[in-house]
């Protein structure tokens, strides 16, 4: 179906038109050599899906149906196109075109924290966006994207939020406590994510499209809504840096939803060097890949109990407790230190999960 098709397309145009292409390129200056390759095609394909997006299906199509109209059969520009669709729809479009357009690269976008607060028989939900940036030094000025509020029958309340530069703050009021809150829960805004999420009610293996994860559901009597995101941006940096420890510079994932009590589920993560995926992350042999993990943008960054099946170059990370949060590959430079001192083992303590969702058990 077109979503389908839609995230396969956009997934293929982040990992690979920078690298058939030669480099990122914005729409408005693309070399004649690459006139047909994937950044004008696939590139111009989301982009044009992200602008529906950003005005909204109904004037959308009224505005680009006066724009081809007016223009039938005439050469037009790109800064022309800003114009007449800025003053058709009377939304200055400056910040979307400075940002999809004008610039190579694609935004990035992401919840860094929210919270939510009763007021009387309503909730005041504080949402604080931050904004990166894939291929580019560069960031979205008049960002409007799409947030879903999740109730816990997994029924979606939207809203839209408005930030600029690297971080915002919105404040929304609805009439329901949500078990969650997603930015752009349906797929709509085009930036540098892959996601879906799916409902489960039963054990079985599951293969999130275009996002390099698998699930292996275990145990699931209630069901449950996950969500996973590949993040095609950096992850946030360590709060406090450890010498010969380097995080992705590139990529990490993201799982949210609701997860009944019963789910008990295991998750297989893809690192590979080639595939134009973590070649910049994993430089040598001497580099050991591992995944960290946090449940929110407060925790640190740290080590989790996991299997590594692969070599050096390529290879799977399995996680035996998944849990909500992020998670992100790194790796210990064996040249500055051995990741056998960063591993701590006592045979009379028994600690799990971990990561866990709000209980922990010791067995000594």
């Amino acid at each position: 179906n077109f979503v389908q098709t839609m995230r396969a397309k956009h997934k293929e145009m982040l990992l690979k038109a920078h690298i058939i292409d030669g480099g990122y390129w914005p729409l408005n200056n693309i070399p004649q050599e690459v006139t047909y390759g994937k950044t004008a095609y696939d590139k111009g394909g989301t982009v044009v899906n992200a602008l529906r997006a950003y005005l909204g299906d109904s004037l959308f199509f009224e505005s680009v149906t006066a724009y081809l109209n007016h223009f039938a059969y005439q050469s037009v520009s790109s800064e022309e196109m800003r114009d007449f669709l800025t003053s058709y729809t009377g939304i200055d479009l400056s910040g979307f075109f400075d940002a999809w357009v004008f610039t190579p690269g694609t935004p990035h976008f992401s919840i860094d924290s929210s919270r939510v607060t009763p007021v009387g028989n309503e909730f005041r939900v504080d949402i604080y966006p931050q904004q990166k940036y894939k291929g580019a030094d560069f960031l979205a000025m008049d960002v409007v994207v799409q947030v879903g509020f999740m109730d816990n029958h997994f029924r979606f309340q939207t809203d839209t939020i408005h930030f600029s530069g690297v971080s915002g703050h919105s404040i929304k009021i609805i009439d329901f406590n949500p078990v969650a809150i997603m930015i752009d829960p349906f797929e709509t805004a085009c930036d540098a994510t892959s996601d879906n999420f799916n409902v489960f009610s039963s054990p079985q293996e599951y293969t999130f499209p275009d996002t390099y994860f698998k699930l292996y559901l275990d145990a699931c009597t209630d069901s449950s809504l996950l969500r996973v995101t590949h993040h095609w941006a950096a992850p946030d940096s360590l709060k406090v840096p450890i010498e010969g420890l380097r995080l992705s510079p590139y990529r990490y994932w993201q799982t949210e939803g609701l997860l009944s009590d019963s789910f008990k589920a295991r998750g297989r993560f893809y690192y590979s060097r080639g595939g134009y995926l973590d070649d910049s992350l994993i430089l040598s042999g001497n580099d050991s890949i591992v995944l960290l993990y946090r449940a929110n943008s407060v925790e640190e960054w740290h080590m989790i109990p996991q299997e590594v099946l692969g070599t050096w170059m390529i290879g799977y990370i399995f996680v035996n407790e998944l849990q909500l949060g992020e998670y992100t590959l790194a790796v210990w430079d064996k040249t500055i230190v051995s990741t056998s001192d960063h591993t701590l083992n006592d045979p009379n303590i028994l600690v799990y999960p971990n990561p866990s969702r709000g209980v922990i058990n010791f067995e000594f």
